[in-house]
């Protein structure tokens, strides 16, 4: 059965990943404050590149992460047929892996 005990305790990448987000929009959020009391176009074509480098970062991360999570609860795929589509409401067939 799925219980936030589970999820939150098990995933310890879950954590990881909120972490480095917010890890990185705290680096986005600096160097866009540098950038702009800074008015040197040298600095502020290094920092352009560096926050767009930041944002593909964190889109590719984002983008891995909701893979492994999908993955993740994929497992409980049969939970959610069995249990939250009510099969003898809905006239499925029961699975025959789920033991009951």
């Amino acid at each position: 059965m799925l219980t936030i005990d589970k999820i939150s305790n098990s995933d310890l990448t879950s954590k990881k990943g909120f972490i480095a987000i917010f890890v990185l929009t705290g680096i986005q959020i600096v160097l866009y404050a540098i950038s702009v009391l800074n008015r040197l176009s040298e600095l502020q074509l290094f920092l352009g590149v560096a926050i767009s480098i930041s944002y593909l970062i964190s889109t590719i991360y984002q983008v891995v992460f909701n893979l492994i999570l999908s993955i993740y609860f994929m497992s409980y795929a049969n939970w959610f047929r069995n249990v939250l589509l009510f099969p003898n409401i809905l006239h499925l067939p029961p699975d025959p892996s789920v033991k009951e």
